[in-house]
């Protein structure tokens, strides 16, 4: 459960005297959504209200991050099992959950911060879904995944590196050093810096035909 000054204070900014227009707020707020939000046809909200504030009904409701917590908890255990295909379906479910922008319409720090976390956690997740799809020579899917999520993250250099990997890997080599010169232009133009480390190896790994693929990391870890 969430009481509701500090879920005010992490919404709306409040102190002082507007915290009490904020808890009014969020009372009505939290009201209207315990009218919406109903276990399937009974009257029953899946928020509860309780002395302490407003929460969850729990072993009832579904959230969607604690849905893609448990879905890359499994894809992670089938990539240790050596299930990669089992690992890449189970990461595809996961990525599915995430529609539109997360908490659209919630305003605050709280939020923010929170829909900049979900953000970050879908383009681990594409990358690594990429990375077992390359393991498993499926090149063309993975290159497909990665030049969309490289237009959505034009500054991402992780993104940008791994799709080079991914064309040199298909011998397009050309295509791959295409890419780093784009994501070079936009970091110049937008951020006045340099390509880093990550992106300067990839490039060399594709004038050289050498296998310099980015390191794995945990799925989803943000």
């Amino acid at each position: 459960a969430r009481a509701v000054p500090s879920a005010g204070d992490g919404c709306w900014r409040t102190s002082g005297a507007g915290r009490c227009r904020t808890a009014t707020s969020c009372r009505s707020t939290c009201t209207g959504l315990r009218k919406i939000l109903r276990l399937g046809d009974r009257p029953d909200s899946v928020i509860r209200r309780d002395r302490y504030g407003y929460g969850l009904v729990q072993g009832i409701a579904e959230v969607d991050v604690l849905c893609v917590d448990d879905l890359v908890t499994r894809a992670e255990a089938a990539e240790r099992a050596g299930d990669l295909p089992g690992a890449v379906r189970l990461c595809d479910r996961a990525l599915e959950l995430f529609r539109g922008e997360p908490l659209a319409g919630l305003p605050g720090p709280l939020a923010e911060s929170e829909r900049l976390r979900l953000a970050q956690r879908r383009v681990a997740l594409a990358q690594r879904k990429a990375d077992w799809q390359l393991r498993l020579g499926r090149r063309i899917e993975a290159i497909t995944g990665l030049s969309a999520l490289a237009l959505e993250e034009p500054l991402n250099e992780p993104v940008a590196a791994l799709l080079m990997h991914a064309l040199r890997r298909d011998g397009r080599r050309a295509e791959a050093l295409a890419v780093f010169d784009r994501i070079a232009r936009r970091l110049a133009d937008d951020l006045g810096v340099d390509p880093g480390a990550l992106l300067v190896r990839a490039r060399r790994g594709a004038l050289l035909g050498e296998d310099t693929g980015p390191g794995r990391g945990r799925a989803g870890a943000a």
